[in-house]
């Protein structure tokens, strides 16, 4: 195969070329996302009751419902919350566990609950995994001085109908959320002394209203000639007046009593039970969640395509306009770029190292040849492993840049010193690649087995790090190919004499490094001496042996870094989390979060100067969002510089810790995971019959 390859340049090169061609299709065709995709193994059954407490909650719905989920099959752990007006059973399964099977047989565990308390919505099953997190976050907020004097809040039914809509309907977009506003509601203010004094009750009032708001099929008449008709009663309510005019019961005389007569009519809104601010401004806030597989940059593109589309349309027209808050493809663009930028400065200082030491510009050009051709290479080792271009699979093709070179450089040397004994171009390339491919192919193995490995393992680590090691191996065997045919078939033909002498005095001065060759040879003559010195005894090489164990103990105690399961990323987001004491109202939670944001609202578009020369408390920040419940408050914030964005995160943790009570922290958004804890968080898991000694407890964990 040596010789055939040294023999059959053009076929070598046209292979080279299609290596090239499918890696560059490959780089245009393998998805682009966040993270890798991980296997979800956990599910989660969210059921809504609009109202219940959770002590409610969890009598009627949980236990219920954990009766019938706990015998599933697979079933490694079941954690329940119940909350105000809701319930959620998360159900963590081992890994391996096939999807579908799982969500039909927690579907027919739900099947088997014999009933519900009424007015409890059907339970929902949701996956969840920190690749199907939102990519992107937008604001909804009226124009600027609200010239249709909207309530944004009331503005969700339009939202859903006009912007949700749109959203899904953008390729490559699965789902869309909508948060902060609140649907339309008709409400009904009974006068309980009218009740009382016509013997009604609230049940009896329930029932007709529910009973009058329906349409009722009639069967149909075909017996009137040759025309047939279908009959149907038509009840439901279009107007306010239609409620108010509708009967209620019949007193004993026989009179009417209409829902007027005992109570009044309002078209409102559903009680808000969670609002969210934008730079100070009242507003809703929307997702985007994306399809698996898709290209997240170009599912991005399209989406800030609709949402201009929106902008300039029904919108405006309405007096609302959509704000982007997050875009995840900012990060990975500069990721792509940082990915970039590595080989090209890698690629030119290997060039340089190899011009250095081979000082030979044809024998350089000839090394580097493997550089581009392994990464591009690597791109198509990716799709054919059905991976995505990630920023863990961009980590590995950054760290396969260095590695690729190595293979080349080894079957170089070797042919450049065949080359200086004299012998011609074909032969000293043969002989030279003969003599190492061995050994090129063991260093190329070992340096495969100890990556691949990683693709068979089946947890998160090796679901998260699979990419890495199938970019690593792809390009370190395509490394090996290239050293073994390339190199020698290149070198066969374009590498120089490097016995003749240079002709003109700046090539002579080249071959002599402009004087730093003597330089070098007297450094390496004196490594050498010391490392004959240090071999000249027993004594001296125990010593050194010895030295060299306690020097690496000491470099491990001292110098290893922190150790934590991944990092969090450079994202310019931050979060903010605040958890109440028990028994806050939304009230309450309302009027904290306002103070808190009326302090930190000077800074929004701040010049980011004013904190670097000392004349701001705070550096400036690119916008404040708020959200806040009756559960917690959460703060999003973005600085105008993305380096500042630390310096933030003990500003607004002292800012929050003096509201008495409350539970706070601030981090950095993980690029990791969907949790607010972010990738470094703790699960801390308290358990007894008595809650108030649990709480005190948790307290002081935290």
């Amino acid at each position: 195969m040596l010789r055939a390859a040294i023999k059959n340049g053009v076929g070598v090169a046209v292979a080279v070329l299609l290596v090239c061609l499918f890696g560059l299709v490959s780089l245009f065709r393998v998805p682009i996302q966040m993270t890798p995709d991980l296997t979800v193994t956990s599910v989660s059954v969210i059921t809504s009751w609009p109202g219940a407490t959770p002590q409610d909650i969890e009598k009627e719905i949980v236990v219920e419902q954990e009766k019938y989920l706990r015998s599933i099959p697979g079933l490694q752990e079941m954690t329940a919350t119940a909350n105000t007006g809701q319930s959620e059973i998360v159900l963590e399964f081992s890994i391996g566990s096939n999807l579908d099977e799982i969500l039909v047989r927690v579907n027919n565990a739900l099947s088997q609950v014999p009933s519900y308390p009424e007015n409890v919505d059907q339970p929902r099953i949701v996956t969840t995994s920190a690749s199907d997190q939102p990519i992107a976050w937008f604001s909804v907020r009226p124009l600027q001085g609200n010239p249709n004097d909207l309530d944004i809040v009331a503005m969700q039914d339009f939202a859903e109908d006009n912007i949700q809509t749109e959203f899904e309907r953008t390729p490559g977009i699965s789902q869309s959320e909508i948060f902060g506003g609140a649907e339309r509601q008709v409400r009904i203010y009974v006068d309980p002394q009218k009740l009382a004094e016509r013997r009604i009750t609230l049940n009896t009032l329930r029932n007709a209203i529910r009973e009058r708001n329906r349409d009722l099929p009639g069967g149909d008449i075909d017996e009137v000639g040759k025309q047939r008709f279908l009959i149907r009663t038509v009840g439901r309510f279009q107007t306010t007046d239609d409620i108010m005019n509708s009967i209620v019961t019949y007193q004993s005389d026989g009179a009417p009593v209409y829902l007027r007569d005992i109570a009044t009519v309002e078209m409102s809104r559903a009680e808000l039970r969670a609002q969210v601010r934008h730079n100070g401004e009242l507003a809703m806030a929307m997702n985007a969640r994306r399809q698996p597989g898709t290209n997240i940059i170009q599912v991005m593109d399209d989406l800030k395509e609709t949402v201009n589309e929106l902008n300039e349309g029904i919108l405006k027209e309405n007096g609302m306009y959509l704000t982007q808050v997050s875009d995840d493809t900012i990060y990975i663009r500069e990721a792509i770029k940082l990915v970039r930028g590595n080989l090209i400065l890698g690629g030119c200082l290997a060039m340089l190292v190899l011009l250095l030491f081979l000082r030979s510009v044809p024998a350089t050009i000839i090394g580097s040849l493997g550089v581009p051709i392994c990464t591009i290479g690597s791109f198509l080792g990716l799709i054919l492993a059905g991976r995505t271009i990630n920023v863990i699979s961009l980590a590995g093709v950054g760290f396969a840049i260095g590695m690729t070179i190595d293979n080349s450089i080894v079957v170089l040397e070797n042919i450049y010193r065949h080359r200086m004994m004299g012998k011609d171009r074909k032969t000293a390339a043969l002989e030279g690649v003969r003599e190492v491919w061995g050994a090129v192919l063991a260093s190329t193995l070992t340096t495969v087995f100890v990556f691949l490995p990683i693709v068979f393992v089946q947890e998160e680590a090796g679901q998260l790090f699979a990419d890495i090691a199938i970019a690593i191996s792809a390009a370190i065997v395509l490394s090996l190919l290239v050293a073994t045919t390339v190199i020698p078939a290149a070198a066969s033909r374009y590498l120089d004499d490097v016995t003749k002498e240079p002709r003109t005095g700046f090539g002579r001065n080249f071959r002599n490094l402009f004087g730093f060759v003597p330089l070098a040879a007297l450094f390496a003559n004196a490594v050498i001496g010391v490392v004959r010195w240090l071999m000249g005894g027993v004594i001296r090489r125990v010593a050194l042996v010895v030295g060299m164990f306690f020097l690496s103990i000491g470099i491990a105690v001292y110098l290893t870094p922190r150790t934590e399961y991944l990092p969090d990323g450079n994202q310019n987001v931050l979060f903010a989390f605040m958890l109440p004491p028990p028994g806050y109202n939304f009230d309450e939670m309302t009027r904290i979060g306002q103070e808190i944001e009326q302090d930190f609202l000077p800074y929004v578009g701040n010049d980011p100067e004013l904190w670097k020369n000392g004349e701001s408390d705070c550096p400036a920040l690119e916008q404040f969002f708020f959200v806040n419940t009756t559960s917690f408050l959460l703060a999003i914030t973005k600085t105008e510089d993305p380096g500042d964005l630390d310096e933030v995160i003990p500003i607004l943790t002292g800012r929050l810790n003096e509201e008495p009570g409350m539970i706070a922290f601030a981090t950095r958004r993980s690029i990791f995971s969907s949790d607010i804890t972010g990738a470094r968080g703790i699960d801390l898991n308290v358990s007894g019959d008595d809650l108030e000694p649990l709480f005190d407890v948790a307290l002081q964990a935290f």
